[in-house]
């Protein structure tokens, strides 16, 4: 089972800021089928260390974030759908650093694999690139329309999710085909 996982976050600095949002695709990883989704807003402690520049990028309002929960909560709502998946995100050391914090913050121990997949890396290496890029340039690289401007937590998930697919299929018919020319070859 794998766990695409996207946070937007009140800033850059797991140590500094705090996670905002929560969006969750989790997969099964042999028919790459939609298992299930989680999309929660995270209540904010201190709203008052937040990158001005975050807040705008990830739409934060008092009145966005109205009804939001506590972290402890999405945390245990996460490991109800995700427990022992292998966590995967569109850069995933910066959504693991954030979710490490939150951990040590709530007392509530990862509750994910210890193995992780970076998206980024995936589609570095897979699609060839000089270096590693935005997932609005791999989304668009791979024909799926990119995220809105603004930031939501699942739709980034979500577009991490099709950019694994695309990815994923295109492992599969490298594989094929060269699995045709070695047959060719004997």
């Amino acid at each position: 089972m794998l766990a695409i996982v996207d946070l937007e976050t009140s800033g850059l600095d797991s140590f500094k800021h705090e996670i905002l949002e929560i969006g969750m695709v989790v997969v099964d990883l042999c028919s790459n089928r939609l298992i299930s989704t989680l999309d929660v807003k995270v209540n904010p402690c201190h709203i008052e260390t937040a990158d001005p520049v975050s807040l705008k990028i990830n739409g934060y309002s008092k009145e966005r974030w109205k009804g939001a929960i506590s972290l402890k909560e999405a945390l245990e709502t996460m490991r109800t759908l995700a427990n022992k998946a292998t966590l995967a995100a569109y850069n995933v050391t910066f959504d693991n650093a954030f979710l490490e914090a939150a951990f040590q913050s709530t007392g509530i121990e990862s509750f994910f694999h210890y193995h992780r997949l970076d998206l980024m890396t995936l589609a570095w290496w897979e699609l060839g690139l000089d270096k590693p890029t935005s997932l609005k340039r791999i989304c668009k690289r791979c024909d799926i329309p990119p995220e809105d401007d603004r930031h939501e937590a699942l739709q980034g998930a979500m577009k991490a999710y099709q950019v694994f697919k695309v990815l994923k299929s295109r492992r599969r018919k490298c594989i094929i085909e060269n699995e045709k020319a070695e047959e060719e070859e004997c």
